[in-house]
């Protein structure tokens, strides 16, 4: 919450639950910190899956990739202090075999995602990865370390109710060598067309070449 005082004075503030009441307890503990605003962000990688016959329906997913696949990561940006600017959000300590091109989400955006991708030939391998977001504050370059958010439990309906989540300690990647993937969809008509630009302008209709 951001306030600006126009005048010098006494104020008032007050301290509600989530349920709008202030309760009389020495068991809730209400905690205030009032300082000068300090622009700042944090970063959250997660995954998720949709039912195969409703989009809607969510649940957990591990990091997890077989060869030749794709893996999207969510990353979300939690601004604070009236930080605005770009943030472009990196993934290091990869395993020989899988690669992650950069997510840059703009000025005022939230939300985007990290797409992590296996060669044919990736090898067997679990471990740590990182997910580093940057941006600059004041002119200077801040990076900050992505926190894995983990799902707790699905959902049948993402637009009404919200899947709850968990931080973990550290974010993990493996890749099953030996997995194949029950389906692939890749874009462009064969397999020349990696790194292919598709270019529209805005409000345009494009159309993507798929191969199944």
């Amino acid at each position: 919450v951001r306030f600006t005082a126009d005048h010098d004075g006494v104020y008032r503030i007050g301290l509600r639950d989530l349920n709008g009441g202030s309760v009389d307890d020495p068991r809730f503990d209400y905690r205030l910190v009032i300082q000068p605003q300090q622009p700042d962000f944090q970063v959250l990688a997660w995954t998720q899956q949709h039912a195969a016959d409703d989009d809607k329906k969510i649940d957990r997913a591990a990091i997890v990739l077989r060869p030749s696949a794709t893996l999207p990561l969510m990353i979300d940006v939690l601004r604070r202090g009236g930080f605005d600017g770009e943030v472009c959000v990196t993934a290091r300590s990869l395993p020989p075999g899988v690669r992650a091109e950069p997510c840059c989400i703009g000025a005022g955006q939230s939300e985007g995602v990290l797409l992590l991708t296996a060669a044919d030939d990736a090898a067997a391998h679990c471990g740590p990865v990182e997910i580093v977001g940057e941006a600059a504050i004041d002119g200077k370059q801040q990076q900050r370390v992505a926190q894995e958010a983990v799902l707790t439990n699905s959902t049948a309906n993402v637009e009404q109710t919200r899947p709850t989540a968990r931080l973990a300690r550290r974010m993990m990647l493996a890749v099953a060598a030996h997995e194949s993937a029950p389906a692939q969809v890749r874009v462009g008509e064969d397999d020349n067309s990696a790194g292919v630009t598709l270019q529209t302008s805005v409000g345009g209709n494009l159309s993507v070449p798929l191969k199944y």
